[in-house]
Formats: structure tokens, C-alpha cells, sequence
């Protein structure tokens, strides 16, 4: 029993991490944590190489959480039928999915919200360890969305800049296609950051 419980709360805690990295990473002020890359802090230069293709970060946190969600669910229900005798799925849903979405989505997300720049930069090297642990998946992933997108009527560039086929959205999300022509690349130069 102690190493089922010890191996929930493993995934559990790695389950948040990844969840928290995630909210971090979108959350973080990009302006401040090149300016810390610029004046030599290497862990805000790997965050500045991490965010140049944020589709890589995003799906390796993404591919890691559900790895470990779909892991600790399995942990749960073995230690609750096992040893509790509760062999009712619902109710085993009613048990194990709050303790998952409780602490090891809403929480670290709310925390790591709140600390994101302290969070990146303290985790960087763990960070980058993720992203190339599931860089295979993630390419294969990568590959898929563009095939299903085109079909969509939206073109997909794999170095990680998403725009529809005519007009609409461009890098930091700014509306261009009804601006004159010689403001654009200021918008979506300031924008990209």
C-alpha cells in the first residue's frame, strides 16, 4: 500500500509541475525574461530558446501531464479496489479525478500564475529536460495538427507560428488585416514578444 500511495503522489507532484510550467510559461513576461537573458542569466536565455517555439514546449508539457494523470488514475484504482474494495468506476472517478484536478492542475496553475517569472527561471534546465524528453511525440503531434488543420483552411508553419490562409491572426495575436500596409511589420514586431 505505502508504494502505491508513494507512487500516486509521485505522479501527482510531477503532474502539478508540469501543469504550473505550463500556466508559467504563458503567463511570464517575455520582455523581462529576455532582459534577464541579455544581461548573462543562462536560465533566461534557455527560457528565451524555449519560447522561440512555444508548440514544442506547450504539447511536451501537455504529452508529459496526461502521461502521468493517465498513470496516477491507473495507480488510484488499483489501490482502491485492492485494497478498499471499491470496484464501482464511478465511484473511483469521484475519488481519484478531484484530487487530480484539485492539486494536480488548479492550484499549481493558480501558484505558478502568480510566480511565473521565479518559476521559469528557477526550473529552466528541468524545463528543457521535458521538452526534449517528448520532442519525438511532440514532432509527431506537430505533423498531425498540420495535417488536420489544412483541411480547416488553416495554414500551419511547423517552426510554430500558426496563421489562417487569408487576412486574420499573426505572431502575438494581433488582428493585421485591416491595417495599412507600412504599420504591420511595427505591430507584429512589437507583438512577437
Amino acid at each position: 500500500m505505502t508504494s502505491l500511495l508513494l507512487a500516486f503522489l509521485f505522479c501527482l507532484i510531477i503532474s502539478a509541475f508540469l501543469s504550473g510550467a505550463e500556466m508559467a510559461f504563458v503567463s511570464a513576461n517575455k520582455i523581462r525574461i529576455r532582459e534577464n537573458a541579455d544581461s548573462g542569466n543562462a536560465a533566461a536565455g534557455k527560457i528565451v530558446r524555449l519560447q522561440e517555439t512555444p508548440h514544442h514546449f506547450l504539447t511536451a508539457m501537455l504529452i508529459g501531464n496526461n502521461i502521468v494523470n493517465i498513470a496516477a488514475t491507473v495507480i488510484g484504482t488499483y489501490a482502491l479496489e485492492k485494497h478498499f474494495g471499491v470496484h464501482n468506476e464511478w465511484l473511483v472517478t469521484a475519488i481519484v479525478a478531484p484530487v487530480l484536478i484539485i492539486f494536480g492542475e488548479t492550484v499549481p496553475k493558480d501558484y505558478c500564475r502568480l510566480k511565473s517569472q521565479s518559476f521559469l527561471l528557477k526550473y529552466a534546465w528541468t524545463l528543457d529536460f521535458f521538452v526534449r524528453l517528448f520532442r519525438f511525440p511532440s514532432e509527431i503531434i506537430q505533423r498531425m495538427i498540420v495535417f488536420f488543420m489544412g483541411p480547416l483552411g488553416a495554414a500551419v508553419d511547423l517552426e510554430g507560428e500558426r496563421f489562417p490562409l487569408e487576412g486574420g491572426l499573426r505572431p502575438g495575436g494581433v488582428h493585421v488585416a485591416g491595417i495599412d500596409a507600412a504599420v504591420r511589420p511595427a505591430i507584429v514586431f512589437v507583438t512577437a514578444f
